[in-house]
């Protein structure tokens, strides 16, 4: 193009910079969607007894993962997805797990006390004499889980929705906010212990 021809120089040059300015832009937008999936990590293998106590683990995907007897206190895993997981006897003690999703994984004699479970959703999990004392559950999901021998002391468990699940020997006595339509579908024994007031199906 001849230079001579000032105004669509003039339009060429604003042009090549407009694009400059895009392309600079470009891995910032990029960056800015991929945070959310830089936070999704996977969580594989074995780590048996690990001490990851207050660790960030925002959104992490534990995917056949053994975490026996590993402990999280105080650890971040809201929005956590465990399948097939095997953290049979670790402590989540005040860990927050709020939104966490739980499919057919192993919690056997974990513990949970003071943990924030807010809209939890657990199918197909196994929480024999799990310990959820203290623990914040308010709208969570239980459902074809076994809870047999579980305790749980002072839990709020106002709105959760107890499906299918097994109760056998659980003590619920002293949790908050239970009613009997929760559990109406799941299944008690004589050694179940329910709060003043709340019946259950023998099963």
């Amino acid at each position: 193009m001849a230079r001579g021809d000032g105004g669509a120089y003039f339009k060429l040059m604003i042009a090549l910079r407009l694009a400059l300015v895009v392309s600079l832009l470009l891995p910032v937008v990029a960056a800015a969607r991929d945070h959310e999936v830089a936070r999704q990590v996977m969580y594989g293998g074995a780590c048996v007894g690990c001490d990851l106590s207050g660790r960030k683990m925002l959104g992490g995907r534990f995917y056949g993962a053994n975490f026996s007897n590993a402990v999280l206190t105080a650890a971040d895993l809201r929005g956590a997805a465990f399948r097939g997981a095997a953290f049979g006897g670790a402590d989540l003690s005040d860990a927050d797990a709020r939104g966490a999703t739980l499919l057919g994984s192993n919690f056997d004699s974990a513990k949970f006390r003071r943990a924030h479970l807010e809209g939890l959703i657990a199918k197909g999990a196994q929480f024999s004499h799990a310990d959820f004392t203290n623990a914040h559950l308010r709208d969570a999901e239980m459902i074809a889980v076994d809870l047999t021998d579980a305790r749980f002391q002072n839990a709020d468990l106002t709105g959760v929705r107890f499906s299918h699940t097994i109760l056998h020997g659980a003590d619920l006595s002293e949790a908050r906010g239970l009613t009997s339509n929760q559990i109406t579908t799941s299944c008690i024994d004589k050694a179940t212990r329910l709060p003043r007031g709340v019946v259950g199906r023998v099963c």
